[in-house]
This record gives structure tokens, C-alpha cells and sequence, in this order.
């Protein structure tokens, strides 16, 4: 449970929450652990097997398949199918992002939410043991966190940390020719340094852009400060197709003509 000190916190959200009541009651609630397959791997069989065998019941997420809930006394970070790197852990809710964002094998993606990695390693794993993974400038400079990134991504992944200017030397150079890739990016600004230098990116998944202070609703599931808009609105007159997309299922809605 949330002390009331961090509760206090969340007051600013009150504009943005219908009911109020349920939303604190909500934040009361614990969660349950979660873990997903590592499909490169095992299969979600034999993992709900292993996790049996470990003493867990696991309990099936309705739309995620290979993912399950556990029991809330469960120490997953402990268990020997996360040592074997057959299952990872992360909440239930985090796993949405990378469903939205649907990478593929064959396909360049481009995602602006890039700390602190679980959602890279998700991300990874569904590009099929195919691609590689860039990581913004901050995470460049941080060897916690690249080592967190790391820590759980298959071994056939090839990760790289690059900062801004090594990134749009690579793309520009085209390098990755040969290599599907999946670039993570921090911040819209970030991705307007890297297409100023040269780089084309014809299509940008817009993720991460939650409230925070001084940002303006743009849809219920993106928010924007000036310099956010600022920056979207250069891209759009480079051309490039801005996305969003609230939850899977739906087709993901191009916010060009929102940004201008």
C-alpha cells in the first residue's frame, strides 16, 4: 500500500481522473507479480510447467499470451526459471507499450520511451531473435543502466549504447543495412537532433509522452509540453508520419494534423 505522503502526491492528476475515490483505492491495491515467456527460449507451456514444478500456480493474463500472474507472496526475481532466463519479470500494465508498438522482424522501428529497459527487453524478444536495439544518450553515459539493459536481453541480440552524434553517424553511414533494428530514443528532441543531421525516418511511433508538468493534453494517452510540439511540428513538415496508439486492438491514429 502507498504511504499517504506519495498518495498526497498524485493530486495533480485529479483533472484528468473521473473518480477520484477509485483511482486512490486502486493505487492501495497491490499488484500481482508478473512474468512473460522468453520465447527464444522456452514456450508458454513448458514455462506454466516449470513454474508449477517451483511450487507457483500461475494464473494466465487474458490478452497476453505467455504471460501469467502470480501469487502475491511470490518471488519471481528469486525463482530458477528468471536465473535461467526463461521468464522476465514485469508488471502487468508495462507490457502494454510494447503490444502497441508491435515490432516485427523486418521492420525498422523507431520508439521514443527507452528507460530503464524492461520494455526493451519485451520489445527484443518479439523481433524474433532478429535485430538490434539503440539506446539514447543518457542511458549512453549510465553504466547502471546499461547493464539493466543487458542483464535479461538473449544472448543472439546484439545491444549498443550510442549517444546522438554516434547514432546518426550509423544510420547515415548505413550501417545497419544488414540488421533489423529497433531504436530507442529518450525524448521528441532527441529524435529531431538525429533527423537534422541527415537521417530519414519515414514513420515515428510517438510513446511515453504521459503527463507531466506543463504538458497539455493532446489525446487521453499523450501529453505534450511546447517543446514537444515544437519539435513534432518540424517533423511533420520533414514528412515524417507521427503515430499513437491507446490500446491493442486498435489501429494505431496518425496525430500529424493535431501537432500543427
Amino acid at each position: 500500500m502507498l504511504p499517504a505522503v506519495l498518495l498526497r502526491a498524485f493530486d495533480r492528476y485529479r483533472p484528468l481522473v473521473d473518480d477520484w475515490d477509485a483511482f486512490t483505492a486502486a493505487n492501495q491495491r497491490p499488484l500481482p507479480p508478473v512474468v512473460w515467456t522468453n520465447t527464444l527460449r522456452t514456450t508458454p507451456e513448458a514455462l506454466r510447467s516449470f513454474l508449477r514444478e517451483e511450487g507457483t500456480e500461475p494464473e494466465d493474463v487474458p490478452w497476453y499470451p505467455g504471460a501469467f500472474r502470480l501469487p502475491p507472496d511470490t518471488a519471481p526475481g528469486k525463482s530458477l526459471s528468471k536465473l535461467l532466463g526463461l521468464a522476465h519479470i514485469q508488471e502487468e500494465v508495462s507490457l502494454l507499450p510494447v503490444l502497441f508498438l508491435d515490432p516485427r522482424p523486418g521492420e525498422h522501428v523507431l520508439d521514443l520511451c527507452a528507460a530503464p529497459g524492461n520494455k526493451t527487453v519485451q520489445a527484443a524478444v518479439r523481433m524474433e531473435d532478429r535485430g538490434t536495439v539503440v539506446a539514447n544518450d543518457r542511458v549512453a553515459g549510465n553504466q547502471w543502466e546499461r547493464k539493466f539493459y543487458t542483464s535479461s536481453v538473449p544472448t543472439h541480440i546484439k545491444v549498443s549504447f550510442l549517444d546522438l552524434e554516434e547514432t546518426s553517424r550509423q544510420l547515415l553511414n548505413n550501417l545497419f543495412k544488414t540488421e533489423l533494428v529497433m531504436i530507442l530514443f529518450e525524448s521528441v528532441k532527441d529524435v529531431h537532433t538525429v533527423i537534422e543531421s541527415g537521417v530519414t525516418l519515414e514513420k515515428i511511433n510517438v510513446g511515453g509522452l504521459h503527463y507531466r508538468k506543463g504538458a497539455v493534453e493532446l489525446l487521453p494517452f499523450v501529453f505534450l509540453t511546447d517543446e514537444d510540439r515544437t519539435y513534432l511540428r518540424e517533423l511533420v513538415k520533414k514528412s515524417v508520419t507521427l503515430t499513437a496508439q491507446d490500446i491493442p486492438g486498435n489501429n494505431p491514429r496518425v496525430i500529424n494534423s493535431l501537432v500543427v
